[in-house]
């Protein structure tokens, strides 16, 4: 799977929705909750490009990835698996260890939890 298939499955996940316009064919991203679209693109864009040039950038932005998870991860059973793709072994508790694995995760690692732990 690409970066950019990565991206989209996981703005999906969060909400977001490509629309095209029928008038033109142009692309909109509508966001998370909200039932108007914005970012209009010009009528060669398409829907993956209205992904990729407007929805948050998961695989290098710590922020957003955290946002995401906070979104998508709704059971403690789902934190608990996101925690173990991580880490990358069974926890039994919280250690020092463990915190250290999430501070020092890059937003590509944890992207890719995020994807495992919701089956996408």
């Amino acid at each position: 799977m690409t970066p950019e298939q990565q991206r989209i499955l996981i703005a999906e996940a969060c909400g977001y929705i490509a629309k095209q316009w029928e008038n033109n064919g142009s692309w909109y991203l509508c966001e998370a909750g909200d039932r108007r679209c914005h970012h209009p693109l010009d009528s060669t864009g398409s829907r993956e490009s209205a992904f990729t040039q407007h929805c948050p950038d998961y695989l290098n932005d710590l922020n957003a990835i955290r946002e995401a998870a906070e979104i998508t991860l709704t059971t403690n059973k789902q934190w608990e698996l996101y925690a173990r793709h991580i880490q990358g072994h069974r926890i039994h508790e919280f250690t020092h260890e463990l915190v250290k694995t999430f501070l020092r995760a890059t937003a590509a690692q944890l992207s890719e939890a995020l994807l495992r732990t919701l089956n996408l």
